[in-house]
């Protein structure tokens, strides 16, 4: 883990930001600006970086049924809790931003998914 490592002083968090992130971002649309928050690990400040969305990737042959059910569980607002206490990154997790910014085709469960939530699936919107 990222903490355990930071912890050791066997790893260190370095910035990306500048006229290097700018010109990053501009040349890879799927990131975003980012901020790792002085709160996500213990004795390392706000560090300013590059992020991208989470992405689930399945095979194309994977059951719609079992990935459309896989994205309810993973959104039931009973879940929501375990998102916000995992990993700095599963907090950002969010169904209204999903389907944001996406990189690949949906699969035929996900986007039965998202449709049945009212979510529009948009490629070119991003954070």
């Amino acid at each position: 883990m990222v903490g355990d490592l930071l912890e050791r002083g066997t790893a260190r968090l370095i910035a990306i930001d500048g006229k290097a992130r700018r010109r990053l971002l501009s040349r890879v649309p799927s990131l975003f600006a980012g901020t790792i928050p002085a709160s996500a690990y213990p004795g390392a400040g706000a560090i300013q970086t590059v992020a991208s969305r989470t992405l689930w990737v399945v095979k194309d042959s994977a059951s719609p049924d079992l990935v459309y059910g896989i994205l309810r569980a993973l959104f039931h607002p009973a879940n929501r809790v375990l998102l916000d206490a995992g990993e700095p990154s599963a907090r950002s997790i969010r169904l209204d931003q999903a389907a944001e910014g996406l990189t690949a085709p949906l699969h035929p469960g996900a986007a039965r998914f998202y449709r049945d939530m009212g979510i529009r699936a948009d490629p070119a919107k991003s954070r």
